[in-house]
């Protein structure tokens, strides 16, 4: 990934991220209206995990997470702030016209939480919170996707403000 050989959390953040202005979301918009009078699910992935462990690699973000805290954090956080700005220009093309954000993070094995739930909840609860609040003050419902068994972070899922759990 391009951040491969980031060795601190200044790496991360002067890396040239995407801004909205890079994107055209217009054939949204076109969408969204031709399935007026249904349920609209929309939004980017904001995959905050899995875009963070393509960014500078698994076994590197594996490591980093005991190792490089502050990296991981930086990098986690950066992803949020790169994805709240995304969604935002989504959710105000699509005002009136869109019900559900749909997002996903693969947090879980066949066993149990990818990471322990103390790295978990210092990672990723505080920016999946971010991320509810900014969509619940659209007036969209949140839609989470994760693959595995996720049981142990449920209650903190909901506590976030995610309102549909998917696989359930």
């Amino acid at each position: 990934g391009p951040l491969c050989d980031a060795e601190d959390a200044e790496a991360v953040l002067s890396h040239p991220w995407p801004r909205a202005a890079d994107f055209d979301f217009g054939p949204l918009a076109r969408e969204a209206e031709e399935h007026r009078g249904r349920v609209i699910v929309g939004g980017l992935w904001t995959g905050i995990m899995g875009d963070a462990y393509r960014m500078i690699g698994f076994e590197n973000f594996l490591m980093y997470c005991a190792s490089e805290p502050a990296l991981i954090r930086a990098l986690v956080s950066r992803l949020t702030d790169v994805y709240l700005e995304l969604n935002e220009s989504i959710f105000n093309l699509l005002k009136g016209k869109l019900d559900v954000w749909f997002f996903g993070n693969d947090f879980g094995s066949q066993q149990g939480l990818l990471l322990s739930k103390p790295m978990w909840m210092d990672f990723f609860y505080p920016n999946i919170r971010r991320l509810c609040a900014h969509v619940h003050g659209h007036g969209l419902k949140v839609m989470m996707h994760s693959c595995g068994s996720i049981v142990d972070i449920i209650p903190e899922l909901i506590e976030a403000g995610v309102d549909i759990l998917d696989p359930i």
